[in-house]
């Protein structure tokens, strides 16, 4: 239930309403407009994929099965390293197992590392599809990743590591995001043009807001705001539903389908479905 929330209250949304005109049209939004939309891309993409993963494992489990999991509140991440280690967690495992180790891992010189590390997220790129605007995707991650690793080589280095403040810590989680996000627009746009003309629509600095309605802006909020609830608030949530009789799980369950056939629209596909 909560997957098929994310995929048509969330991601489907913003989609239609905000991120397929904007960039499909960038020329036609502001350059305020064209960040939220940037932003609601990140969010859409989390929301449509983890989605998709929690109904996968949530049917697996009506049948008896495991699967194990694939996202851990990734934009919570202080680093490249981190975001690596919370998204698509079952792919970066393959890709860490099968790629990186076979390209000689850890082993040998230091630069070595770097340049499987960048070989890694190549093949990671163009794994998502044949065109230049994937593959500099994965480079983005690539050099990312380097020179994450280089930082904390460095970090090791230091006979004192300072002890991270909280606002050191949000300042690791803002600049991460933003880097995330700046490589979905090479994720989402259609070609190296369709970026460059992003871009350009952001270097505008125009200010308008006609196209950012309440409805979008409250679920951009209330989108990100879930993303940082607490696993123990989750946990608690979860036993106050399993400690409800199964009548009133039902209503709940039957309430929620009725209001999102009422928002959904025809446009359901999922965006991993391509890949």
């Amino acid at each position: 239930m909560i997957g098929v929330i994310k995929k048509i209250a969330i991601a489907d949304f913003l989609a239609n309403n905000l991120v397929d005109r904007a960039f499909d049209q960038p020329q036609l939004y502001s350059s305020l407009e064209v960040l939220v939309a940037i932003y609601g891309y990140a969010l859409q993409i989390y929301c449509d994929f983890s989605g998709y993963t929690d109904i996968a494992i949530g049917s697996a489990l009506l049948l008896g099965f495991k699967l194990p999991e694939n996202f851990n509140a990734p934009y919570r991440a202080r680093s490249i390293v981190d975001f690596w280690r919370r998204w698509h967690i079952t792919l970066s495992d393959w890709l860490r197992d099968y790629l990186f180790v076979s390209f000689g891992g850890l082993r040998k010189r230091r630069f070595n590392l770097y340049r499987n590390v960048l070989l890694t997220m190549l093949i990671a790129g163009l794994w998502h599809g044949a065109a230049w605007t994937f593959v500099l995707w994965g480079a983005w991650h690539g050099f990312g990743l380097a020179l994450n690793h280089l930082w904390e080589a460095h970090r090791r280095t230091q006979k004192r590591k300072p002890r991270q403040q909280w606002w050191t810590r949000t300042v690791c989680v803002v600049a991460t995001f933003h880097f995330v996000a700046a490589g979905w627009v090479l994720f989402r746009a259609g070609s190296v043009r369709a970026v460059w003309d992003i871009i350009a629509r952001l270097g505008a600095l125009q200010f308008s807001t006609a196209n950012l309605s309440r409805p979008i802006l409250l679920v951009l909020i209330i989108g990100f705001l879930t993303h940082w609830i607490s696993q123990r608030t989750f946990d608690s949530a979860s036993t106050i539903w399993n400690w409800l009789p199964s009548p009133a799980q039902a209503i709940v369950i039957v309430s929620v389908a009725f209001g999102l056939y009422y928002v959904s629209s025809a446009n359901a596909q999922f965006i991993y479905g391509n890949f």
